[in-house]
């Protein structure tokens, strides 16, 4: 009897050593298998991520590149609006006109120094907005600005002389004969002045030749003190009314062309490493490590 018990009990022992074996094993093998599992989800989390970063990433670089095409559209549109309204303006000068009747009164004068003025003046602000809209244009734009003010003054100041030069002709049909002292007299007064300039300085020959010349218009008798200052003028410093067209139009064309190749540019896109989400969300980091 104590024999069989003793059996019994080595037995149910045994198996309560298989079973804390059995039960260990079980416990290891899930120790195992979650420590497979940790980094497998952790992988699969950080790919996930990468999904998902990537996705945003593209969201946002798309975004960009609308917003940068967007505006750099609306950019060109304010450019293109400014050149085409310094062009408009400029092009009137075109159409100023200058009294060449000798009879032409005081007021229609007037009228066409105000024309040219008031023209110059919207000229002159077209063109700083031109500057400030696109700075490449700034030096082609000034050109076509100071070839388009020689152009309206040397006009007036051509019209002037032809008005007086006018009146000095009907002289001679009145007299039924050349003016010949009057001509030359000009003549000298320019000579003199040519002279003055290659010495750079105005010696007596220059005051004696405008003095000589002054004194025969004034003894005409029939000219105004303008009139005699236009003359005056005109045989120092003659204007060349087709060469300021001229250059006035070259200009015109030359600003017309780089306005159109800069207008026409390609857009420029954004760089994309540049404006990666990596690279917005790196750059506060790098500052502060810098710091």
């Amino acid at each position: 009897m104590a024999d069989d018990l003793l059996f019994y009990d080595g037995k149910a022992a045994m198996h309560q050593d298989v079973a804390v074996d059995l039960s260990g094993i079980g416990a290891i093998s899930a120790a195992a298998v979650a420590a497979i599992g940790i980094p497998a989800a952790l992988m699969v989390g950080r790919w996930t991520m990468r999904g998902a970063l990537a996705q945003a990433e593209g969201t946002y670089l798309a975004a960009l590149a609308t917003a940068s095409s967007n505006h750099d559209h609306w950019r060109r549109g304010v450019q293109r609006d400014a050149c085409v309204q310094f062009l408009v303006i400029t092009a009137e000068l075109d159409r100023l006109s200058t009294p060449m009747d000798q009879a032409a009164s005081h007021d229609e004068i007037e009228a066409a120094h105000t024309a040219a003025d008031e023209v110059l003046h919207r000229a002159t602000t077209a063109y700083y907005v031109v500057r400030l809209e696109s700075s490449e244009l700034g030096e082609v734009a000034n050109e076509l600005l100071e070839t388009g003010r020689r152009y309206a003054i040397g006009g007036l100041r051509w019209g002037a002389a032809e008005r007086a030069r006018a009146t000095l002709n009907l002289f001679e049909e009145e007299a039924g004969s050349r003016l010949t002292h009057v001509w030359d007299a000009l003549h000298r007064l320019g000579e003199a002045h040519d002279a003055a300039n290659r010495q750079r300085g105005r010696g007596a020959d220059y005051w004696e030749a405008r003095g000589h010349a002054r004194r025969i218009l004034g003894g005409l008798g029939g000219l105004t003190d303008e009139q005699i200052h236009d003359l005056l003028n005109d045989a120092e410093n003659p204007v060349d009314i087709i060469q300021l067209i001229e250059r006035f139009h070259a200009a015109r064309e030359s600003f017309l062309e780089a306005a159109h190749s800069r207008l026409n540019a390609p857009v420029t896109t954004p760089d994309p490493e540049s404006r990666s989400l990596r690279a917005v969300t790196a750059s506060p980091r790098t500052s502060r490590d810098g710091a």
